[in-house]
C-alpha cells in the first residue's frame, strides 16, 4: 500500500485500494475536522503511533470541533490558530 491511509477493499471477485480521504471526497465530507475524525475512527489503534483509546479520544475532539464549525454563522470566519 502506498499510503498509511490506504484500505484494501475486497468483494470476493477482486480488490481495490482506497485512500480514506478519497472515501471522504466520494461521500462529500468537506470539513477537515470531520475528515480527521473519520480517519481516527477507521484506524483507531492500528497505525502504531497511538493506542486505540487515544485515537478515539482525538476523534471525539475532532467531532466536537466539527460541531463548533457547523454552528458558526455563515458569514463568520473561524478563528485562525
Amino acid at each position: 500500500m502506498a499510503s498509511k491511509y490506504d484500505v484494501e477493499v475486497s468483494d470476493g471477485a477482486g480488490c481495490v485500494i482506497i485512500d480514506v480521504y478519497e472515501i471522504c471526497r466520494a461521500c462529500r465530507v468537506s470539513c477537515g475536522a470531520t475528515q480527521h475524525a473519520i480517519k481516527k475512527l477507521l484506524f483507531a489503534g492500528r497505525r502504531g503511533v497511538k493506542d486505540r483509546l487515544q485515537d478515539l479520544t482525538e476523534a471525539r475532539d475532532a467531532i466536537d470541533r466539527a460541531i463548533e464549525l457547523e454552528q458558526l454563522p455563515p458569514q463568520q470566519e473561524p478563528p485562525h490558530g
